[in-house]
Protein backbone atom coordinates (compact mmCIF):
# COMPACT_ATOMS: atom_id res chain seq x y z
CA UNK A 1 0.00 0.00 0.00
CA UNK A 2 3.13 2.43 0.40
CA UNK A 3 4.26 1.60 -3.49
CA UNK A 4 2.02 5.05 -4.80
CA UNK A 5 3.26 7.00 -1.82
CA UNK A 6 6.59 6.80 -3.22
CA UNK A 7 6.26 8.20 -6.53
CA UNK A 8 7.21 12.18 -6.59
CA UNK A 9 3.78 12.91 -7.55
CA UNK A 10 1.98 11.36 -5.01
CA UNK A 11 3.35 12.47 -1.68
CA UNK A 12 -0.20 14.15 0.20
CA UNK A 13 -2.54 11.74 1.77
CA UNK A 14 -5.63 12.90 -0.26
CA UNK A 15 -3.16 11.59 -3.67
CA UNK A 16 -2.29 8.28 -1.53
CA UNK A 17 -5.72 7.44 -0.64
CA UNK A 18 -6.59 7.84 -4.20
CA UNK A 19 -4.25 5.83 -5.54
CA UNK A 20 -4.37 3.35 -3.69
CA UNK A 21 -8.19 2.87 -4.19
CA UNK A 22 -7.16 2.95 -7.71
CA UNK A 23 -4.85 0.23 -7.19
CA UNK A 24 -7.35 -1.85 -5.22
CA UNK A 25 -10.07 -0.90 -8.05
CA UNK A 26 -7.87 -2.49 -10.81
CA UNK A 27 -7.11 -5.95 -8.39
CA UNK A 28 -11.08 -6.53 -8.78
CA UNK A 29 -10.60 -7.63 -12.45
CA UNK A 30 -12.24 -4.64 -14.08
CA UNK A 31 -15.46 -4.45 -11.47
CA UNK A 32 -17.04 -1.04 -11.98
CA UNK A 33 -16.66 2.02 -9.65
CA UNK A 34 -19.83 1.67 -7.65
CA UNK A 35 -22.80 4.29 -8.45
CA UNK A 36 -21.97 7.47 -6.26
CA UNK A 37 -24.77 9.48 -5.68
CA UNK A 38 -25.36 12.98 -7.73
CA UNK A 39 -23.99 16.29 -5.12
CA UNK A 40 -26.40 18.63 -4.49
CA UNK A 41 -26.47 21.49 -6.76
CA UNK A 42 -24.94 25.02 -5.29
CA UNK A 43 -26.69 27.83 -7.19
CA UNK A 44 -23.64 30.95 -8.30
CA UNK A 45 -24.54 34.28 -7.14
CA UNK A 46 -21.62 36.38 -8.37
CA UNK A 47 -20.95 39.40 -6.61
CA UNK A 48 -17.88 41.20 -7.19
CA UNK A 49 -15.35 42.27 -4.08
CA UNK A 50 -12.71 44.95 -4.09
CA UNK A 51 -8.95 43.03 -4.12
CA UNK A 52 -5.33 44.23 -4.32
CA UNK A 53 -4.22 47.74 -6.13
CA UNK A 54 -7.95 48.18 -6.93
CA UNK A 55 -8.87 44.97 -8.78
CA UNK A 56 -11.80 42.94 -8.19
CA UNK A 57 -12.79 39.43 -8.33
CA UNK A 58 -16.04 37.67 -8.79
CA UNK A 59 -16.92 35.60 -5.54
CA UNK A 60 -20.10 33.23 -6.70
CA UNK A 61 -20.60 31.38 -3.41
CA UNK A 62 -19.96 33.85 -0.50
CA UNK A 63 -23.79 33.76 0.15
CA UNK A 64 -22.88 30.30 1.46
CA UNK A 65 -21.32 32.22 4.08
CA UNK A 66 -24.46 33.52 5.86
CA UNK A 67 -25.97 30.93 8.06
CA UNK A 68 -29.22 31.23 7.05
CA UNK A 69 -31.52 27.99 6.70
CA UNK A 70 -31.52 28.15 3.30
CA UNK A 71 -27.35 27.88 3.48
CA UNK A 72 -27.45 25.40 6.57
CA UNK A 73 -29.49 23.12 4.54
CA UNK A 74 -27.39 23.22 1.54
CA UNK A 75 -24.51 22.78 3.44
CA UNK A 76 -26.10 19.52 5.20
CA UNK A 77 -26.86 18.41 2.08
CA UNK A 78 -23.17 18.79 0.63
CA UNK A 79 -21.91 16.74 4.01
CA UNK A 80 -24.32 14.14 3.53
CA UNK A 81 -23.36 13.68 0.11
CA UNK A 82 -19.69 13.74 1.41
CA UNK A 83 -19.97 10.99 3.88
CA UNK A 84 -22.17 8.70 1.36
CA UNK A 85 -19.55 9.04 -1.18
CA UNK A 86 -16.87 8.00 1.50
CA UNK A 87 -18.40 5.07 2.20
CA UNK A 88 -19.15 3.88 -1.16
CA UNK A 89 -15.79 4.05 -2.09
CA UNK A 90 -14.68 2.27 0.84
CA UNK A 91 -12.61 5.28 2.24
CA UNK A 92 -13.47 4.61 6.26
CA UNK A 93 -11.99 1.09 5.84
CA UNK A 94 -8.76 2.34 3.70
CA UNK A 95 -8.34 4.83 6.17
CA UNK A 96 -8.25 2.90 9.42
CA UNK A 97 -6.04 0.10 7.90
CA UNK A 98 -3.74 2.74 6.69
CA UNK A 99 -3.36 4.20 10.29
CA UNK A 100 -2.98 0.68 10.97
CA UNK A 101 -0.48 0.44 9.20
CA UNK A 102 1.29 3.31 10.14
CA UNK A 103 1.30 2.75 13.85
CA UNK A 104 2.57 -0.31 13.39
CA UNK A 105 5.48 0.48 10.64
CA UNK A 106 8.94 1.01 11.86
CA UNK A 107 9.12 4.95 10.68
CA UNK A 108 12.93 5.51 11.22
CA UNK A 109 13.77 2.43 9.06
CA UNK A 110 15.93 1.51 11.96
CA UNK A 111 15.76 -1.82 12.57
CA UNK A 112 12.51 -1.28 14.85
CA UNK A 113 14.75 1.48 16.28
CA UNK A 114 12.07 4.26 17.39
CA UNK A 115 14.81 6.74 17.57
CA UNK A 116 15.94 8.15 14.01
CA UNK A 117 19.85 6.98 12.57
CA UNK A 118 22.98 8.82 13.97
CA UNK A 119 24.22 11.80 11.89
CA UNK A 120 28.12 12.52 11.17
CA UNK A 121 28.70 16.51 11.15
CA UNK A 122 32.21 17.70 10.90
CA UNK A 123 34.17 15.66 13.31
CA UNK A 124 31.13 14.65 15.31
CA UNK A 125 28.42 11.84 15.00
CA UNK A 126 25.30 13.09 16.50
CA UNK A 127 22.43 10.58 17.79
CA UNK A 128 18.74 11.34 18.95
CA UNK A 129 17.09 9.58 21.22
CA UNK A 130 13.05 10.15 20.99
CA UNK A 131 10.66 9.96 23.87
CA UNK A 132 6.60 9.75 24.12
CA UNK A 133 5.22 11.14 21.39
CA UNK A 134 7.71 11.80 19.00
CA UNK A 135 9.59 14.15 22.07
CA UNK A 136 13.17 14.59 21.84
CA UNK A 137 14.52 12.83 25.07
CA UNK A 138 18.37 13.85 24.37
CA UNK A 139 20.78 14.51 21.59
CA UNK A 140 24.29 13.22 22.19
CA UNK A 141 27.43 13.19 20.34
CA UNK A 142 30.54 11.08 20.38
CA UNK A 143 33.56 11.55 17.80
CA UNK A 144 33.27 9.96 14.60
CA UNK A 145 35.62 7.26 14.10
CA UNK A 146 37.05 7.44 9.93
CA UNK A 147 34.23 4.59 9.11
CA UNK A 148 31.52 7.54 9.68
CA UNK A 149 30.11 5.88 12.56
CA UNK A 150 30.71 6.88 16.10
CA UNK A 151 33.77 5.85 17.94
CA UNK A 152 32.45 2.67 20.21
CA UNK A 153 34.92 3.13 23.20
CA UNK A 154 33.71 6.98 23.95
CA UNK A 155 31.24 7.99 26.26
CA UNK A 156 28.50 9.80 24.59
CA UNK A 157 28.55 13.42 25.50
CA UNK A 158 25.22 15.16 26.11
CA UNK A 159 24.26 18.02 23.94
CA UNK A 160 20.45 18.60 25.06
CA UNK A 161 17.88 16.86 27.09
CA UNK A 162 14.84 17.46 29.19
CA UNK A 163 17.19 18.37 32.59
CA UNK A 164 19.15 20.44 30.83
CA UNK A 165 16.63 22.77 29.21
CA UNK A 166 14.27 22.95 32.62
CA UNK A 167 17.95 23.84 34.04
CA UNK A 168 18.29 26.52 31.18
CA UNK A 169 14.47 28.03 32.27
CA UNK A 170 15.48 28.02 35.33
CA UNK A 171 18.82 30.15 34.83
CA UNK A 172 17.23 32.13 32.35
CA UNK A 173 14.03 33.56 35.22
CA UNK A 174 17.18 33.88 37.55
CA UNK A 175 19.33 35.92 35.91
CA UNK A 176 17.01 37.75 33.43
CA UNK A 177 13.56 37.54 35.26
CA UNK A 178 11.95 35.62 31.89
CA UNK A 179 9.58 33.05 32.66
CA UNK A 180 9.65 29.79 29.99
CA UNK A 181 8.18 26.91 28.49
CA UNK A 182 9.59 23.55 28.21
CA UNK A 183 7.91 23.17 24.57
CA UNK A 184 11.58 23.05 22.74
CA UNK A 185 10.86 24.86 19.70
CA UNK A 186 14.09 24.93 16.85
CA UNK A 187 17.33 23.96 17.54
CA UNK A 188 20.91 24.29 15.91
CA UNK A 189 24.26 23.96 16.23
CA UNK A 190 26.55 26.71 15.83
CA UNK A 191 29.42 26.11 12.99
CA UNK A 192 31.98 25.20 15.03
CA UNK A 193 29.72 23.00 17.02
CA UNK A 194 30.95 24.56 20.18
CA UNK A 195 27.59 25.45 21.11
CA UNK A 196 23.56 24.57 20.40
CA UNK A 197 20.96 27.29 20.26
CA UNK A 198 17.43 26.48 21.10
CA UNK A 199 14.06 28.36 21.57
CA UNK A 200 11.60 27.70 23.81
CA UNK A 201 8.04 29.74 24.50
CA UNK A 202 8.39 32.88 26.89
CA UNK A 203 5.21 33.42 28.87
CA UNK A 204 3.52 36.76 29.60
CA UNK A 205 4.67 37.06 33.10
CA UNK A 206 8.58 37.14 31.34
CA UNK A 207 9.94 40.70 31.34
CA UNK A 208 9.35 42.09 27.40
CA UNK A 209 12.91 41.53 26.20
CA UNK A 210 14.84 43.25 23.75
CA UNK A 211 13.55 41.90 20.76
CA UNK A 212 10.11 43.56 19.91
CA UNK A 213 7.28 45.36 21.86
CA UNK A 214 4.42 42.72 20.87
CA UNK A 215 2.75 40.77 23.69
CA UNK A 216 4.07 37.88 25.11
CA UNK A 217 1.25 35.46 23.17
CA UNK A 218 3.23 33.31 20.59
CA UNK A 219 6.82 34.76 21.74
CA UNK A 220 9.75 33.11 22.21
CA UNK A 221 13.05 33.26 23.73
CA UNK A 222 16.21 31.95 22.19
CA UNK A 223 19.15 30.27 24.88
CA UNK A 224 22.48 30.00 23.35
CA UNK A 225 24.01 26.91 25.18
CA UNK A 226 28.21 25.68 25.71
CA UNK A 227 28.08 22.27 24.53
CA UNK A 228 31.02 21.27 26.53
CA UNK A 229 30.50 23.23 29.79
CA UNK A 230 26.95 22.18 30.38
CA UNK A 231 25.54 25.26 31.05
CA UNK A 232 24.38 28.91 29.36
CA UNK A 233 26.94 31.19 27.80
CA UNK A 234 27.14 34.51 29.10
CA UNK A 235 24.24 36.93 27.84
CA UNK A 236 23.03 33.34 26.12
CA UNK A 237 19.06 34.50 25.54
CA UNK A 238 17.32 36.32 23.74
CA UNK A 239 13.97 36.99 24.41
CA UNK A 240 10.73 38.63 23.17
CA UNK A 241 11.31 37.05 19.07
CA UNK A 242 9.96 34.64 16.70
CA UNK A 243 10.56 30.73 17.22
CA UNK A 244 12.71 31.00 14.06
CA UNK A 245 16.17 31.96 14.15
CA UNK A 246 20.37 31.68 12.93
CA UNK A 247 23.09 31.63 14.65
CA UNK A 248 25.90 33.36 13.22
CA UNK A 249 28.81 31.64 11.16
CA UNK A 250 31.17 32.88 13.85
CA UNK A 251 28.61 31.82 16.53
CA UNK A 252 28.95 35.22 18.32
CA UNK A 253 25.32 36.77 17.47
CA UNK A 254 21.68 35.07 16.91
CA UNK A 255 19.39 36.73 13.43
CA UNK A 256 16.02 36.22 15.05
CA UNK A 257 12.90 38.05 13.62
CA UNK A 258 11.00 40.63 15.95
CA UNK A 259 6.94 41.62 16.49
CA UNK A 260 5.65 44.47 16.11
CA UNK A 261 3.00 46.02 18.43
CA UNK A 262 0.23 43.53 17.22
CA UNK A 263 2.70 40.79 17.80
CA UNK A 264 3.36 40.30 14.12
CA UNK A 265 6.58 39.39 12.40
CA UNK A 266 7.69 43.18 11.84
CA UNK A 267 11.52 42.80 11.42
CA UNK A 268 14.38 40.83 11.26
CA UNK A 269 17.79 41.73 13.70
CA UNK A 270 21.00 40.69 14.63
CA UNK A 271 21.49 40.43 18.40
CA UNK A 272 24.74 40.47 19.74
CA UNK A 273 26.12 37.51 22.18
CA UNK A 274 28.08 39.26 24.98
CA UNK A 275 31.72 37.53 24.89
CA UNK A 276 32.32 37.59 28.75
CA UNK A 277 31.08 40.66 31.76
CA UNK A 278 27.82 40.47 33.02
CA UNK A 279 25.61 37.80 31.97
CA UNK A 280 22.59 40.85 30.40
CA UNK A 281 20.85 39.70 27.94
CA UNK A 282 21.70 39.56 24.12
CA UNK A 283 21.21 43.03 22.60
CA UNK A 284 20.19 44.18 18.85
CA UNK A 285 22.66 45.95 17.10
CA UNK A 286 21.54 49.30 16.51
CA UNK A 287 20.34 50.91 13.16
CA UNK A 288 21.25 48.72 10.48
CA UNK A 289 19.87 45.43 12.39
CA UNK A 290 18.00 43.91 9.00
CA UNK A 291 21.29 44.80 6.84
CA UNK A 292 23.82 43.16 9.39
CA UNK A 293 21.10 40.07 9.61
CA UNK A 294 21.30 39.57 5.96
CA UNK A 295 24.72 39.72 5.67
CA UNK A 296 24.99 37.34 8.64
CA UNK A 297 22.56 35.24 7.21
CA UNK A 298 24.33 35.15 4.03
CA UNK A 299 27.46 34.48 5.55
CA UNK A 300 26.04 31.25 7.45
Amino acid sequence: STHAWQQPAQRTLLSWVRAVLGQQQEQQQGAAWPQLPTPPPAACHPVQRPWLNGQVYTDEYSWLEARTPATMSHLTREAAHHDTAAHALGVPRLAAQLVAEALGRDMTGVGGSSSPPSEQLGGWCYSTQVGPGGSLAALTRQRAAGSGSSSSGEEAQLVLDAAAVAADAEAARRLWGLELGHALGMVKLSRCQRYVAYALPQHASGQAGSGGHGSAEGLHCVLVRDIAAGRLVRGGAVPGVTASFELTADARGVVAVAPDARGQPSEVALYELPAGGAPDQAQPQGGTGVAQAAAAAASH
